[in-house]
């Protein structure tokens, strides 16, 4: 009788563990660039791969000590070649609630290195100044490291201007959340570290855009510049930096869990070891602003499939958002298809684009990029 109870007591003990780290808050560390791929070269001839992974690591280790209902998932822990779209990726299979890349900047102007320092978050949106997409246009370059990148990234181009279009129309569907995390570690990285404040921004990273939960990308100083390369070399700075990105993290965690109904966060403030602390289970997580009665479908609300119909197109976004979403600005049956897993938004309907004046001329003071698609046979058509 005692082995019997013995077995359900080991069986309960497995069982709980299972539930428990199926509760885990998932958090993806990217340490971008890497392998053949060394990312922006300080002065002193200091790799920026080698800075992002040894800060990407201390921070990591820290929630690892530290919080103990958060599993850290890395891109990559050592130096190896990660391809830009598989960072993403790897959050998005492991269903991660946080996606953090980790990344220095620079200036390609030795005249201007010196007035070019500090600490900048990034989330993804469109470039509001030529800074930000000179970010951009930066770390997005990487792919052409990568073999059929053409083919990978559907003709993106990240030195062409034009490739950029397409940011204006994505919302990001967590952007809330992302500003919020940015916030988070922007403060820290003022306050604790004593970084220069270059404060949140967004920028069109690819990265970025295809992660699918709360995202942002750090640049942790100019290596551009010999002061912030010096002190980014040491291991006093890099601790400093991961300790800031830490906090950053904690804080954002603590608010997601009083969001979230979880009555007790296993984070702790300071970076001690933690104690075991009980963890209640978690309400499930939001979901996007779908619903059951979502903007119709495109394909299935065409009075007559075989005859071309024109339509006006003014939003892109990973959202299947509900008929009547603040998204749409007022527009009144909105419908939409799907390309991959990003719906797409349009409004009106007519036989010929010409008659689309009027519907364009009011979505365009809506959405400035908005333009007319054509469907044949309940399909998008070139």
């Amino acid at each position: 009788m005692k082995l019997r109870y013995t077995f359900l007591l080991i069986n309960l003990l497995l069982f709980s563990n299972i539930v428990f780290s199926q509760q885990k808050f998932i958090v993806v560390l990217d340490a971008g660039h890497g392998g053949h791929d060394p990312g922006c070269i300080g002065q002193k001839k200091t790799k920026e791969k080698d800075v992002n992974l040894a800060v990407t690591l201390k921070f990591g280790d820290l929630i690892e000590k530290n919080c103990k209902d958060v599993k850290v998932i890395y891109t990559r822990k050592t130096d190896v070649f990660v391809p830009l779209i598989n960072r993403a990726q790897i959050a998005n299979n492991n269903k991660s609630d946080l996606f953090i890349s980790i990344h220095c900047d620079a200036v390609g102007n030795k005249n201007n290195a010196a007035n070019a320092y500090g600490v900048s978050t990034f989330t993804m949106g469109a470039a509001k100044t030529e800074a930000n997409l000179a970010v951009a246009k930066r770390e997005n370059s990487v792919i052409l490291l990568e073999e059929n990148y053409e083919t990978t990234y559907q003709g993106f181009d990240p030195k062409s201007p034009e490739s950029y279009i397409m940011f204006e129309l994505l919302q990001g569907t967590h952007q809330k959340q992302s500003i919020e995390l940015a916030q988070c570690i922007q403060t820290q990285m003022k306050d604790r570290a004593k970084r220069h404040d270059r404060s949140v921004r967004q920028t069109p990273a690819l990265v970025l855009k295809e992660a699918s939960m709360p995202a942002v990308l750090v640049e942790i100083g100019f290596l551009s510049n010999l002061n912030e390369e010096a002190y980014l070399i040491t291991q006093s700075g890099q601790n400093a930096i991961a300790n800031s990105l830490y906090h950053g993290f904690v804080n954002y965690k603590k608010s997601y869990d009083k969001q979230n109904q979880i009555a007790k966060s296993s984070v702790v403030p300071d970076t001690k070891p933690a104690s075991a602390v009980a963890v209640s289970q978690p309400a499930a997580k939001a979901q996007p602003t779908a619903s059951a009665t979502p903007a119709k479908t495109t394909a299935t609300n065409t009075a007559n499939n075989s005859q071309l119909v024109y339509k006006v197109q003014f939003l892109t976004s990973s959202t299947l958002y509900k008929a009547g979403a603040t998204q749409f600005k007022g527009l009144k049956n909105v419908e939409h298809y799907k390309e991959g897993n990003l719906y797409k938004y349009t409004y009106g309907s007519k036989k010929t684009s010409a008659e689309l004046d009027k519907e364009l001329k009011e979505v365009k003071s809506k959405f400035k990029d908005a333009f007319i698609i054509k469907f044949q046979n309940g399909k998008r058509v070139k």
